[in-house]
């Protein structure tokens, strides 16, 4: 079983999905976008909206950052996020 990243459906395979995402309504409403604060890089799949706030407020922190994109979330802007990298420990 294969689950859609956008909307969460689950297909029984590869091909399933893959004609699914033709059709897939979120898919072309999300967008993949990727940031960096203080050594994190975060990449998330966000709506264009949601992204040009976050651009917008020039968020500086990375709990900023992280608290923004959760209360984003919250409202459906925001589908997922992944912390890439992070800053090594000194």
């Amino acid at each position: 079983m294969i689950q859609c990243k956008y909307c969460g459906r689950w297909f029984k395979n590869k091909q399933a999905l893959k004609a699914h995402l033709k059709a897939c309504r979120l898919k072309s409403k999300f967008i993949r976008a990727c940031y960096t604060v203080e050594g994190y890089t975060l990449e998330a799949t966000i709506t264009d909206k949601a992204h040009q706030a976050i651009q917008t407020a020039e968020i500086k922190t990375a709990n900023g950052l992280l608290g923004a994109l959760k209360a984003l979330k919250a409202l459906g802007l925001v589908n997922d996020v992944i912390v890439i990298e992070r800053p090594a420990k000194g």
